[in-house]
C-alpha cells in the first residue's frame, strides 16, 4: 500500500485504502478479541504508533493523501528537469490536501507547527516553492502524518478515572512498550495468544474478558500480590516486578505476571459461552 499511496491519487485510491483498512483490522481484531472497526476510544487506540500509545494498527484512509502530497513535494526538481508539467487535476488535489493541512495547522492550540515552513499555502506555486526549499520534502511523508496521530490522540482520549490514569502513566514510561516489537530470546518465554489478548486489551483500555469477576480476588502470577478483578489493569501495568525497564526483560517478564489470572479468566469466559 506504500508504493500505491505514494504515487495515486487519492481520489483513485481512497476507497482501496478503505477497504484494505475494514480488512486489516477485521482480522486483526478477531485475534485480539477486539472490534477495531468501533467508533471507541480504545479502538482509535489501536490506530496510533506504539510509541504513542496505541498498537500501530495504521489505518491507510488516514495517511494516504498526506504520502501522496509527500511524493509530490519530492519529485518536483526531477519533473521541473525534464519539463514535465502537473495536470490540472493534479494540481486541484494538492490544492485541496493543502487547504485541509493549513486548516489543522490553524486550529488553535494545534500542534505540528514546523510544518508551516515546510508546505506552501493552497494558492501558492507549489513548484516554486520545493524548487525554491528541497531540502523542505525530505521526510515530509512523517511530518505529515503526525496530523493524523495528533487527530488520534484526540479522538483517543478516555474519560478521566483512577484505572485510566494508572493506564495512561504506565504506558508512557520509557521502554513500556518494548514487549510489542522485541522478540523472545527463549522458545519458554513467547506469549500464547491468550496472553498478548490480555495485554494489548489493558494497553487499549478495552474490558479484559467479560468473565473477569470484578469482586473475586485474584493473585499476580510475578509478584504474587493479591488484587481484585476490577483491577486488573492497574496491577499489571502497575506491578513492581513489571515496571518499565530495559525492553527485552519486560517482554521477558510478562509471561510470567500472567498465567494464574489468563487461565482462569479463559476458562471462566468459556463455560460462559457455552
Amino acid at each position: 500500500m506504500t508504493h500505491l499511496m505514494r504515487t495515486t491519487r487519492p481520489t483513485f485510491l481512497i476507497g482501496a485504502c478503505r477497504h484494505f483498512d475494514e480488512r486489516f483490522l477485521s482480522t486483526l481484531g478477531n485475534k485480539i478479541g477486539m472490534d477495531l472497526l468501533a467508533d471507541t476510544p480504545a479502538a482509535w487506540q489501536a490506530s496510533l504508533p506504539v510509541a504513542k500509545k496505541g498498537i500501530g494498527a495504521t489505518r491507510v484512509e488516514m495517511i494516504a493523501p498526506y504520502a501522496w502530497m509527500a511524493s509530490q513535494a519530492a519529485i518536483v526538481p526531477v519533473a521541473h528537469q525534464f519539463s514535465i508539467r502537473p495536470s490540472d487535476t493534479t494540481q486541484l488535489t494538492r490544492r485541496l490536501i493543502l487547504d485541509v493541512i493549513w486548516h489543522k495547522l490553524d486550529e488553535p492550540g494545534a500542534g505540528c507547527q514546523n510544518l508551516r515552513d515546510r508546505v506552501p499555502r493552497p494558492d501558492a506555486d507549489f513548484e516554486a516553492f520545493y524548487r525554491a526549499a528541497p531540502a523542505s520534502a525530505r521526510q515530509l511523508q512523517g511530518a505529515l502524518c503526525a496530523l493524523v496521530t495528533q487527530e488520534l490522540l484526540r479522538i483517543a482520549r478516555c474519560p478521566s478515572d483512577d484505572v485510566s490514569a494508572v493506564r495512561e502513566q504506565r504506558i508512557a514510561q520509557p521502554n513500556a512498550s518494548r514487549y510489542l516489537t522485541v522478540l523472545p530470546t527463549e522458545p519458554e518465554l513467547i506469549m500464547e495468544d491468550h496472553e498478548m489478548r490480555l495485554i494489548i486489551k489493558t494497553r487499549l483500555g478495552a474490558p479484559v474478558i467479560p468473565g473477569m469477576e470484578k469482586l473475586q480476588r485474584y493473585s499476580c502470577g510475578l509478584c504474587s500480590q493479591p488484587y481484585f478483578g476490577q483491577d486488573f489493569a492497574a496491577h499489571f501495568l502497575s506491578c513492581t516486578a513489571m515496571t518499565a525497564t530495559e525492553g527485552l526483560k519486560r517482554h521477558n517478564q510478562s509471561p510470567a505476571s500472567l498465567p494464574s489470572t489468563s487461565n482462569a479468566v479463559e476458562d471462566r469466559s468459556a463455560s460462559s459461552r457455552k
